[in-house]
């Protein structure tokens, strides 16, 4: 397995991004361009976890990681919210849809796993600072050596 050196490597990244990528075309030249507030909403929601998937895998600390690969999972949540009331609306068709929430679907798993790694990571931690701790505590006071 090759090393992920950059976010773009990321599978999470990939499928956010293609989905971001996916809902600034339908916007583009659908029904929904006319809808103001709905556009806006979907493209801010869309648009938000390619960049919280970098950002996470830019941080060198595990809960810092782990917080923004959140952030990316909620927003992804948002999108696919949008997505079904888009539909529903008939801004775009069943093909675009099904498109769409595959990709939505594969970009939650994946940043799912990411986040599932920081976690261990953060348990793993947690654990060696709470095993050093406890080695501190044990150790016993050496007398001050007489002069």
């Amino acid at each position: 397995m090759e090393k992920i050196e950059r976010h773009e490597q990321l599978a999470a990244w990939q499928f956010a991004n293609e989905l971001a990528d996916l809902i600034d075309t339908l916007i583009a030249n659908g029904a929904a361009r006319d809808n103001q507030s709905f556009r806006d909403q979907i493209l801010r929601s869309s648009s938000k976890p390619p960049a919280q998937i970098a950002e996470g895998f830019a941080r060198y600390l595990p809960r810092d990681s782990a917080n923004y690969y959140r952030m990316a999972r909620a927003s992804l949540a948002e999108t696919r919210v949008h997505l079904q009331r888009g539909f529903h609306r008939r801004y775009w068709g069943e093909a675009d849809q099904k498109t769409a929430l595959e990709l939505a679907e594969g970009a939650f798993k994946t940043t799912g796993g990411l986040l599932a790694s920081r976690l261990r990571a953060i348990k793993e931690e947690d654990r060696l600072k709470a095993e050093n701790k406890r080695r501190r505590c044990r150790q016993p006071l050496l007398p001050k050596p007489m002069p």
